[in-house]
């Protein structure tokens, strides 16, 4: 028997992208739940084990990377010491996945495990002895003995990771019950299968409800005081812990009775407070209704309460793509009284995660890059450059279905060290085979504004030239700059410093211009296209046949009296070329207002034989624009294509006609003054 973990992953996936008929949206898009593909899952799950080794036994990372690597057979040569303490580390590792999804990464870094005690612990002799030996129960141990005696070597390593190592939360319950269900396959298929016992030997398998728990990872319990109770109850909080693990084997009458032991335990507990504090929002009141045997969603994640676990060795995922401007305002709310922030959900599983481990504990998330650059992860740049940061990998665009930049970093739970060196993987050539930089983490904190940038040599060189220099004026002027408002404002401050310039001085551009803003069309549509063949492309096509049919229906656009549902928008769209839709957009936009697709909607798609061959254009073409019987889109790329400096293709091109361009040097804009034509090109 076997199931493809792939296949759990898209099924996950598909099921998220089914409408919900009351909000009219899909999971998906409400919970920001997109499937890690297995590549990224392996390096991550890899990684983070080798760091977390080399934290707890000081070996060396390519000594360690070779354990968990399949293809290798032979074993470093460790001492006999070395050997122990790899085993005992990987006995004692608490893992958690905060936002576990279908279960990819605890199944990865299940995998990742057995592999390592297949190395180094062949027969399974000392992992199933240690395992036997952390049960205090007599009569569970003694089952757990004959289990163990009786089963494959594969079964017993991978039962004692998945009761003792692997932890997982989301939000949705049937993340975790997918989660569930690929421990429970991937234990079914090394079953040793006895005809002379019954059931063929085959026992229940073992019950998670205490490894993958439906809750908001975000949220924290409230904070009160014990008042001598709750967290002071130690027998309590002991008896909890022999009933969770005496749990996780137990089936039938046993099991009921074991669950209604918890249970009453868990009530005696809250009682004490509920008592001083008897209120819905009260720490005591969320503890006594929790309740871990069903799958209703806990609005509050403990970890100490759920799994009995305090902090752990090593956090990784795939944190939720969602930004906060979606979620209700009660959330936010909350959000920033833990916080002191609302912003994407990403950022806070940054701060819970780091929050969450051990000290020297590893993290590791793939999230957008956003916070690379943008002054509103200013706040999530501070908290990870305050930490060891051991790599950097930008997999530039790995999801097949989020439309997303993003990359990985690993993070260790300590301070900064001086030297820290981080390994920064480019990897969007090529995922497989990344280019590989290293630099000292404080080139980033020392930069303005602690933005990340590619290490190359190049960008090095412009760091140590220009970096101080950029830094000191933007502590000087930006307070003074930032707003077109400001400017104003200072503008005699301003005209002195300009007038004190000389050839060759470095500048900020906002102490030079009289406006603080730098392309800004107002109407998208009409000025920008998306190149064919891209994600963007894709995107717009599938969109835009329901922008056209709620702009008839809304507008009563009887132009187009034959579309009545969205089908006949589609069949519409289908039968013309791109340059008669982008046509007819624009027909009706300068009809109707430029906002009756929606603000900014691009609607314009364009196949790269129409882009201007820009080392080819005269300086009248790049300062007055392109005559319309050329090719005159021109692509809005970001850097220097020479590959020697930090340089972005993006999907997008700006239609550079005579007319555009006229019209906007004419405008507010100013655009002319403000934006040089070597930022598009």
């Amino acid at each position: 028997m076997s199931v493809d973990p792939e296949m759990l992953g898209r099924i996950f996936e598909n099921l998220l992208a089914e409408i919900d008929p009351d909000s009219g949206e899909t999971a998906r898009k409400a919970t920001g739940s997109f499937y890690t593909p297995r590549e990224i899952v392996d390096y991550m799950a890899a990684e983070s084990l080798v760091q977390y080794l080399h934290n707890k036994t000081g070996l060396k990372h390519k000594q360690l990377r070779l354990v968990f690597k399949m293809t290798e057979k032979e074993l470093p040569q460790f001492s006999e010491m070395e050997h122990k303490s790899i085993l005992n580390a990987l006995d004692q590792i608490k893992i958690l996945d905060p936002a576990c999804g279908s279960g990819a990464f605890p199944m990865g870094v299940l995998q990742k495990i057995v592999t390592a005690l297949q190395k180094l612990d062949p027969d399974a002799v000392w992992w199933k002895e240690r395992q036997v030996k952390r049960i205090k129960n007599q009569f569970v141990r003694k089952a757990l003995r004959e289990k163990l005696e009786d089963s494959s070597v594969e079964y017993a390593r991978k039962i004692g990771v998945i009761q003792n190592s692997l932890y997982g939360v989301d939000i949705q319950p049937i993340a975790a019950e997918i989660s569930k269900l690929r421990c429970f396959l991937s234990l079914v298929v090394d079953e040793t299968i006895n005809e002379n016992k019954p059931n063929r030997g085959i026992e229940p398998l073992p019950n998670l409800e205490f490894k993958f728990v439906t809750a908001n990872t975000l949220l924290k319990l409230p904070v009160e005081k014990d008042y001598g109770g709750l967290f002071n109850s130690n027998d309590e909080i002991d008896k909890l812990e022999e009933l969770r693990n005496e749990y996780l084997q137990s089936f039938g009458k046993k099991k009921e009775t074991i669950k209604q032991q918890f249970l009453n335990v868990q009530k005696k507990m809250s009682t004490k407070q509920e008592h001083l504090s008897p209120n819905v929002n009260s720490r005591a009141y969320k503890l006594s209704t929790w309740d871990p045997f069903s799958n209703h969603k806990a609005d509050w994640f403990d970890p100490k309460w759920m799994f009995g676990v305090e902090k752990f060795d090593v956090v990784l995922g795939n944190p939720p793509y969602v930004s906060t401007k979606g979620t209700n305002t009660e959330i936010k709310k909350q959000l920033k009284e833990q916080y002191g922030f609302a912003d994407d959900l990403y950022n806070h599983f940054y701060f819970r995660g780091i929050d969450s481990l051990r000290e020297k504990g590893h993290l590791s998330f793939i999230t957008s890059k956003t916070f690379w650059t943008i002054q509103t992860k200013r706040n999530l740049r501070d908290l990870l450059l305050s930490k060891n940061i051991d790599y950097i990998f930008d997999t530039a665009n790995a999801f097949a279905s989020a439309m997303v930049d993003t990359c990985i970093i690993g993070i260790s739970n300590e301070k900064t060290k001086e030297k820290q060196v981080i390994n920064f993987l480019d990897g969007r050539q090529s995922l497989s085979k990344p280019k590989s930089y290293y630099v000292e983490q404080s080139v980033y904190y020392n930069s303005q504004n602690a933005v990340i940038f590619t290490p190359t040599a190049y960008n090095l060189t412009i760091y140590n030239k220009y970096g101080k220099i950029v830094k000191d004026l933007y502590d000087t002027w930006w307070d003074k700059i930032s707003t077109s408002q400001k400017i104003a404002q200072n503008q005699r401050e301003l005209e002195k410093y300009r007038k004190n310039l000389k050839a060759g001085d470095v500048a900020l551009l906002g102490c030079l211009t009289e406006g603080g803003q730098g392309l800004a069309t107002a109407n998208n549509g009409k000025y920008i296209a998306v190149r064919e063949k891209t994600k963007w492309a894709e995107n717009i096509v599938k969109t835009r046949p329901k922008k056209l049919f709620e702009a008839v229906s809304k507008y009563n656009i009887t132009e187009f009296d034959d579309i009545k549902t969205l089908d006949d928008a589609n069949n519409f769209l289908n039968q013309k070329s791109e340059k008669e839709i982008a046509l007819i957009f624009d027909q009706l936009k300068e009809k109707y207002g430029r906002d009756i697709f929606g603000q900014g909607y691009l609607f314009r798609i364009i196949d790269d034989n129409e882009l201007a061959d820009v080392d080819t254009l005269t300086e009248d073409e790049k300062q007055n624009g392109i005559s319309e019987d050329k090719n005159y889109y021109v692509p809005y790329d970001k850097g220097d294509k020479d590959g020697n400096r930090w340089y972005l293709e993006t999907p997008f091109a700006i239609a550079w006609s005579k007319e555009n361009v006229g019209y906007l040097k004419t405008t507010k804009f100013l655009f002319g003054n403000i934006i040089k034509f070597k930022s598009f090109i």
